[in-house]
């Protein structure tokens, strides 16, 4: 029975570790989208418009649209460098000898 239970906690723990490196960081502020359903062709059309860049795709249903249209914000989104490290003055190879006084 114990061990029942220590194997039902690890594969909760293993099941919610899964999940958290799955969640994507969140679409910055004032992202928009917007979508439109075209009943002759059966097919949702939409874009999504990010710091002034607006991407566009097709998709048979409203959740393939926007998983379409996040995932080429993503692959085109370039991240920020990282900031350079200031340069520091190089250590003495040798320390000069202690006077001892």
């Amino acid at each position: 029975m114990e061990n029942d239970a220590k194997a039902a906690k690890e594969r909760r723990a293993k099941k919610k570790a899964t999940f958290a490196k799955s969640l994507k960081p969140r679409l910055p502020d004032a992202a928009r989208f917007v979508a439109t359903y075209d009943a002759a062709a059966v097919q949702w059309t939409g874009t999504l418009s990010v710091e002034g860049v607006t991407f566009e795709r097709q998709g048979s249903s409203l959740n393939k649209l926007l998983h379409k249209l996040d995932d080429v914000y993503r692959a085109t989104k370039v991240t920020a460098p990282e900031p350079e490290t200031p340069a520091r003055a190089p250590l003495p190879t040798s320390w000069p000898a202690r006077s001892r006084a």
